[in-house]
């Protein structure tokens, strides 16, 4: 359901929100911005929270037990919303009442964000997230489990980044490359993988992203469950089962379609398939795959669109197979492949 405050208290309730005053980041900003221009009639009262949540101190002077302090919470926003309802002038003192109750159940429910002191003046500190790095390179494929039991698998020259910890309330990681995600559902805390062209928020589902940099097209492809792709430009799209949508770097759009798993999944199982690729697409593809380097002869371009699938076979094979049709020579010397024109025949 849609995020459709009606008081500043539904901002203060709202976890993501309060992470995003508390310790912006780039993708929080961008989320919010763009909630902005979805809801322009909704900025005055987001600015008042915002600067309530900045300025207020949180004073706590008795210690209780869990019973007395749940009780007195639920007081707390109770009254706030009578005093709302009958006395406007008097909207300023429901402000404190909800967002002392809210903040302070906010230090409990953000594991990791905020820390409260009983019987001692105090406020909501921000904490540094600690993550955890994992980087791919050329040649490898990587599958990892992160805190929620989700499974990704990571593919060649790919990185994420995730924290040693989830929050509560959400589950935010960090990828550059491919990977194929299997989430674990948790309708409380969404799931969502932020890339530097757009962010992918989920439930529970599986799906794969692929977004490597210097790249013009990326897609996001759901294979169960359903996701949600914004970009940093604010379009967004839902996708179910086999929807894919594809962003164009150039024109900084979405644009769906299906697809078809055996073809797009395939490199999880150790398949290349190359369906109509440039010579240039063909290579990039390979130097990820391989870990090589492709050295090509000066002045000389391969032609045409190169179809074909290899199943586990190594490099040597893999070349020969598209020298044979796009009609060029090659030599592998250690870690770089060079290419030239084809040699004449004796």
């Amino acid at each position: 359901m849609a995020f459709d405050p009606q008081t500043e208290t539904d901002f203060l309730k709202h976890e993501y929100f309060v992470q995003w005053v508390l310790s912006p980041t780039k993708e929080s900003s961008a989320y919010w911005q763009h909630w902005l221009k979805q809801n322009p009639d909704k900025v005055e009262m987001l600015g008042a929270a915002r600067d309530l949540l900045l300025s207020f101190e949180m004073k706590e002077t008795h210690s209780m037990d869990d019973t007395t302090y749940y009780k007195i919470l639920d007081n707390l926003l109770q009254e706030n919303a009578k005093q709302k309802d009958n006395d406007t002038s008097g909207r300023s003192n429901g402000w404190l009442l909800a967002a002392a109750s809210v903040i302070i159940f906010s230090s409990i429910a953000l594991v990791g964000y905020f820390t409260l002191t009983k019987g001692k003046d105090t406020a909501p500190i921000a904490q540094a997230i600690e993550y955890n790095y994992e980087s791919v390179p050329g040649g490898v494929k990587k599958t990892i489990m992160l805190p929620d039991s989700s499974i990704v698998t990571l593919n060649s020259v790919s990185e994420l980044k995730y924290p040693t910890r989830f929050s509560d309330t959400v589950r935010e990681v960090y990828l550059t490359g491919q990977a194929f995600f299997e989430v674990t559902k948790n309708a409380r805390a969404p799931f969502i993988v932020h890339t530097k062209k757009f962010s992918t928020c989920v439930l529970g589902t599986s799906f794969d992203i692929r977004s490597y940099e210097g790249e013009k097209s990326n897609h996001v492809a759901v294979v169960t469950g359903k996701v949600r792709v914004m970009t940093q430009e604010g379009n967004s799209q839902l996708l179910l089962p086999h929807d894919m949508t594809s962003y164009n770097e150039n024109q900084k759009t979405l644009k769906k379609s299906t697809f078809d798993p055996a073809f797009l999944l395939a490199w999880r199982k150790g398949i290349i398939v190359f369906d109509h690729a440039t010579f240039e697409e063909v290579t990039t593809y390979l130097s990820r795959w391989y870990g090589v380097d492709f050295n090509i002869e000066k002045d000389f371009k391969v032609k045409g669109l190169y179809t074909g699938e290899f199943n586990k076979e190594p490099l040597i094979t893999v070349l020969n197979g598209i020298s044979y049709s796009s009609h060029f020579s090659f030599r592998v010397d250690g870690k770089t492949v060079y290419i030239s024109k084809p040699k004449p025949n004796l």
